[in-house]
């Protein structure tokens, strides 16, 4: 009998989604070879004539969560980062999935970014020391509240390469939530 561990669920979760909610069915899904393979699949699909390198990370929702957001951190050692370049100059077409949890996993979110703005994010090209990616899930506040995110609902992405605001206007990327049709 094999041992199930609580991130088995998380990237069955991805895996899940993409089977139900992706327009095009996969035509071919498997592990690449990398030492932790469960977190990192290649995936061929009819609508793009090159394979896909997705790499899956899994986080719960921070405490910091208001009325108007919720949000997630996602951390990257110098080894994923590492992997992540070296996936893409191997096969170019590599995308991030990175799982949102909810307490409950009721709602959780699923942020699928391309490897051009997870690396903006993560600042690799300017030399931060800690890289993290932030996902942020707006709401639309109630009428009269004086909120900022008012007509803003869904999934934003910044983190230590690139600022959440400059100037105070908003400088998050834009994450669609039907992504996976995309694929």
């Amino acid at each position: 009998m094999s041992v199930l561990k609580v991130a088995d669920f998380y990237y069955g979760a991805f895996l899940s989604a993409l089977l139900n909610y992706g327009k095009k069915k996969p035509s071919l899904f498997d592990r690449a070879a990398n030492k932790d393979s469960r977190r990192i699949y290649c995936l061929t699909t009819e609508n793009s004539t090159e394979d896909y390198i997705i790499f899956t990370k899994a986080v719960m929702a921070q405490d910091n969560k208001t009325e108007k957001f919720e949000h997630w951190i996602f951390n990257f050692d110098k080894d994923e980062i590492k992997t992540l370049i070296d996936l893409h100059k191997g096969y170019g077409n590599v995308k991030l999935a990175l799982i949102c949890i909810k307490p409950g996993l009721t709602d959780s979110e699923l942020a699928l970014l391309d490897y051009e703005n997870a690396m903006d994010c993560l600042g690799v090209n300017i030399g931060v020391k800690s890289r993290t990616i932030n996902i942020k899930y707006l709401k639309k506040s109630k009428k009269g509240e004086g909120a900022t995110g008012q007509g803003k609902i869904g999934l934003r992405a910044f983190g230590s390469g690139r600022d959440e605001k400059i100037d105070g206007r908003d400088n998050t990327i834009r994450i669609p939530r039907d992504a996976l049709k995309k694929l």
